[in-house]
């Protein structure tokens, strides 16, 4: 009997080192994410965005803090959404189409002050952690993060109480690469019709 519970201590002591995140509270788990996304100063890669119809918009995005954007979409090709955290321009090169707003605080929280009010819960997937956060009084009333190792998103799920919503997810990342802020300046061409409430234009 010593040998066998001997062997499941050993088992369990293996098991804790290779998966760490169940040390972790949720709460602890939302703190490492909020502070590994905060201390990012660059970051570019593939993004791809699935909504519950089944759409899905897929692209390459560059990120500078705090709160700047670009994204140029291949999927459906032609469609650019650029921030420099006070503004956000969504451009249509098909329809020369170019919704304006103005970004109401600054932009600057991103998606690391999103996740404050929730409920969180954190299990472990390998190396990547999974962390679920619950909450009746937000828009999103499910939100699942998968982050990675340093606790880097990898993918984000956003559902309301109907289980309507999308996903985020990145990929081939790259954090600390040289970047121009002006990058994150649109220049609206002349010839665009330019709408208010960008985020009504589909």
């Amino acid at each position: 009997m010593k040998i066998k519970y001997s062997a499941i201590f050993v088992l369990l002591a293996v098991f804790i080192i290779l998966n760490p995140v169940f040390a972790l509270s949720g709460d602890e788990a939302v703190a490492n994410f909020k502070a590994r996304m905060s201390s990012i100063g660059t970051l570019e890669g593939v993004i791809s965005i699935t909504y519950s119809s089944g759409n899905i918009q897929s692209g390459n995005f560059k990120y500078m803090a705090p709160g700047k954007i670009y994204v140029k979409f291949t999927n459906p090709a032609g469609k650019i959404i650029v921030s420099n955290g006070k503004k956000l321009w969504i451009y249509d090169t098909s329809s020369a189409i170019c919704g304006v707003q103005e970004l109401g605080g600054g932009g600057s929280g991103g998606i690391a002050s999103f996740v404050n009010g929730y409920y969180a819960i954190a299990t472990s997937r390998g190396s990547d952690t999974i962390i679920k956060l619950k909450s009746s009084g937000k828009t999103y009333s499910e939100v699942t993060l998968l982050v990675d190792s340093l606790f880097t998103m990898k993918n984000a799920s956003f559902r309301d109480d109907k289980g309507n919503g999308f996903s985020i997810s990145l990929s081939g990342l790259r954090v600390g690469e040289n970047m121009h802020a002006g990058l994150f300046d649109f220049d609206v061409p002349s010839n665009a019709q330019l709408v208010k409430d960008p985020l009504n234009i589909r």
